[in-house]
């Protein structure tokens, strides 16, 4: 799933499009995996995982880990129990996409969006 997410996210941060290649990078669970993990077969899906530039404490995925409310409205956190192809994420280059379970990505229905975006006004 990792060598999947890194081609499919172009070995760029999903959120800024900053390269990994020069720094400090995490494949990052849409929907937490929690403290003891999980048996989840989804949670492993390319669908629930963007490449994300810094640690947990740094670079967009600090930025991811500090501001839940807004990670959450733009798709890089989603509720346990989400399906994570059915979540619309922003994209830095492409707007709001729809990651699928084989690694690829759609333009999100912007209704989709809108009623995602809605959730956490």
């Amino acid at each position: 799933m990792r060598e999947t997410v890194l081609e499919r996210d172009r070995y760029q941060c999903f959120r800024c499009g900053r390269s990994i290649l020069t720094g400090a990078y995490s494949i990052h669970h849409r929907r937490p995996r929690g403290m003891g993990g999980t048996s989840a077969v989804s949670a492993n899906l390319a669908a629930n995982a963007v490449t994300l530039c810094g640690t947990g404490t740094a670079g967009c995925h600090g930025w991811t880990e500090a501001h839940r409310r807004d990670a959450f409205r733009l798709g890089l956190l989603m509720p346990q129990g989400t399906d994570p192809a059915a979540v619309p994420i922003l994209h830095h280059r492409a707007g709001w996409v729809n990651l699928d379970e084989l690694g690829g990505q759609a333009q999100a229905d912007r209704f989709a969006v809108v009623d995602w975006e809605a959730r956490w006004a």
